[in-house]
C-alpha cells in the first residue's frame, strides 16, 4: 500500500521545499514514499529541531540531537538508499553541524561542513532532477558562508558570498550545478507555478513562494543581518 500524499495543516509546512514533490510526478511520489518509509524524513526533522535549539542558545542540547540523528542516519544508510533519498537528510546534518561550528567559533570547520552540504545537494539532484526545488537550499548555504567569513573577518569574501547569494535569488546565477546542467531560481518557480493547490493553506504558501518581490526583500533583510558584527554569535 502506498503512503499518503504529504499534507500540511499550516502554511510553514506547505512551504517546505519538498512538500509538493510527491504530486509532481510518479518519480516524485516514489521518492517521497522511500524518503518517509526509510526514516530519513523523521531524521531530517530531528536535525531541524537541533538547529532550532541552538538558535535558542541550547547549544549542547542541539548538538546532542544532531549526533543522535546522525547515528540514526548511518543506520538508515545500511538500507543502501539512493543519494537522492539519503542525501536530502544528510544535507540537514551538515548544515546543522556547520551552525554548531559557527556557534562555537570553529569557522573553518563550519565552512567545510557547508561545502559538504553543497556537494550533497548537487549529487542528489544529479540523480533525481525532479528535486529541483532542493536547489533553493543553496542560496541559504551561500549566505551562511558569508556569516562564516564575517566571523573570520574576511570582509571581501563576506561581500562576495552575499553578492553570489543575491544573484542566485535574482535568477542571475545558478543555484546549483548537478552533473547534467544548471538549476536556476526560475526552475524552482516554474515547479511551483505548475502546482494545483488543494486547500487554502497550500494556496497561501504558494503565494509566498511565488512572490519574487517579497522574496528579494526578505533576502536583503537577511543579507543585512549577515554583515552585522555581533558581540556574541547570533542565529543565522
Amino acid at each position: 500500500m502506498s503512503l499518503p500524499i504529504k499534507t500540511a495543516s499550516k502554511v510553514s509546512e506547505a512551504m517546505v521545499w519538498y512538500h509538493f514533490v510527491p504530486r509532481s510526478s510518479p518519480e516524485g511520489a516514489a521518492w517521497y514514499e522511500q524518503y518517509k518509509a526509510s526514516g530519513c524524513e523523521d531524521i531530517a526533522i530531528l536535525f531541524d529541531t537541533g538547529v532550532a535549539m541552538m538558535r535558542k542558545r541550547q547549544v549542547a542540547e542541539g548538538k546532542a540531537l544532531l549526533d543522535k540523528g546522525y547515528r540514526q542516519l548511518e543506520e538508515a544508510g545500511r538500507q543502501h538508499l539512493p543519494s537522492s533519498v539519503y542525501g536530502v537528510a544528510e544535507e540537514g546534518y551538515w548544515s546543522g553541524i556547520a551552525y554548531y561550528h559557527y556557534h562555537v567559533e570553529q569557522f573553518e570547520q563550519a565552512r567545510q561542513a557547508l561545502d559538504s552540504a553543497q556537494r550533497i545537494v548537487n549529487a542528489a539532484i544529479s540523480e533525481a532532477p525532479f528535486l529541483s526545488t532542493f536547489a533553493t537550499r543553496c542560496h541559504d548555504l551561500c549566505l551562511h558562508d558569508a556569516r562564516v567569513s564575517r566571523g573570520l573577518r574576511q570582509w571581501r569574501d563576506m561581500w562576495s558570498f552575499i553578492q553570489q547569494a543575491r544573484e542566485m535569488v535574482r535568477g542571475e546565477r545558478p543555484l546549483c550545478q548537478p552533473s547534467w546542467g544548471s538549476i536556476y531560481m526560475e526552475d524552482a518557480l516554474s515547479f511551483f507555478r505548475a502546482v494545483e493547490p488543494e486547500n487554502d493553506v497550500e494556496r497561501e504558501a504558494l503565494g509566498y513562494l511565488l512572490d519574487e518581490e517579497k522574496s528579494l526583500t526578505a533576502f536583503e533583510q537577511r543579507a543585512l543581518g549577515a554583515t552585522l558584527i555581533p558581540t556574541a554569535i547570533i542565529p543565522w
